[in-house]
């Protein structure tokens, strides 16, 4: 009997740690997302969750988002249209980008590859929702972008082995396609006010998000000097863009005092020279006067390639 017995706790015990084993790796079936046309795969951990609405409840220039619905952990995707550049490239641009806003010397960083190309991975403590975390920030490299992950997580017993998992679902990123986004006569007839990207021989400009909070309209994009001098984005989009609110102009605003790092950082970034053929993250705020009126954001025609001029239309 006892032998019986402990044959029974013998083989129960090997249940519990096979199914322990079992846990915290990844889902098999692929998420997709995609941007500027570009299509990519990558997987998330078991018991994780895609969000669908991810630019409202994560980051209005995020192109995925999810979250762990047991430890509340969360992760977003952004994408910078870019060249390949190399490790050094990466490092350099990454480390200005975020000693804005951080102190890199109170975290970790490490560089690695993935599918070939350079990526590095930041280690922070942050606060999220006003609870101390861990936040993991990785930068890869692609064929078309840079692409952004940023995952906070709780600093607790698990927190070693969801920094594993975030590094093996990075690890899984796949450029799926790099063909741009096509479109029909008929749709680019029909769909004029959903193309978000312009170029003309000075410049490209692409708009990656757009959000209207307490009487203010945020405009972020991307902007690239296809000169050979340096460029100021802001006074470019000021020469390319009206911006009203139902028949008002709207100026945009130089200095904005908010709690928001990332943004106020954007903001400066738009008064800052790009160099020639370099690319800049930005964004641009307007007050607003209305809580109805209707806003536009339409490109001057005679300053672009192309027939169609950009119409973004914002219904509030």
């Amino acid at each position: 009997m006892k032998k019986r017995l402990s044959i029974f706790l013998w083989f129960g015990l090997i249940s519990v740690l096979l199914t322990a084993c079992q846990k915290g790796q990844l889902n098999q079936e692929s998420e997709t997302f995609s941007a500027d046309g570009s299509e990519y795969s990558i997987q998330i951990p078991e018991g994780w969750k895609v969000e669908d609405d991810y630019k409202e409840v994560f980051n209005e220039a995020a192109v995925f988002g999810a979250e762990d619905q047991n430890s509340r952990s969360v992760l977003f995707i952004r994408a910078q249209k870019s060249e390949p550049i190399t490790e050094a490239e990466l490092l350099e641009q990454t480390e200005k980008e975020l000693s804005a806003y951080y102190k890199l010397e109170t975290g970790e960083q490490e560089s690695f590859e993935v599918e070939g190309y350079p990526a590095v991975h930041y280690l922070m403590p942050s606060v999220y929702e006003k609870k101390a975390v861990w936040l993991d920030i990785y930068y890869i490299v692609t064929e078309n972008h840079i692409i952004n992950l940023q995952c906070y997580r709780p600093r607790d017993n698990s927190a070693e082995k969801q920094q594993q998992l975030i590094r093996e679902s990075v690890d899984s990123l796949i450029q799926v396609s790099s063909r741009e986004s096509e479109k029909s006569e008929e749709d680019s007839q029909s769909e004029p006010e959903t193309t978000r990207q312009l170029e003309n021989e000075r410049l490209s400009v692409r708009i990656t998000g757009s959000k209207v909070t307490d009487q203010q309209l945020i405009l972020r994009y991307v902007i690239t000097n296809k000169t050979e001098a340096p460029l100021i984005p802001l006074d470019e989009w000021q020469e390319l863009f009206t911006v009203t609110e139902g028949t008002e102009k709207l100026s945009a605003m130089k200095q904005l005092e908010t709690a928001d790092d990332e943004l106020r950082y954007l903001i400066e970034q738009s008064s800052q020279q790009i160099a020639a053929g370099k690319s800049m993250e930005c964004a641009v705020v307007y007050d607003l006067h209305s809580e109805k009126q209707t806003i536009t954001v339409q490109a001057d025609a005679g300053k672009i390639d192309g027939s169609t001029p950009m119409q973004l239309t914002i219904e509030r």
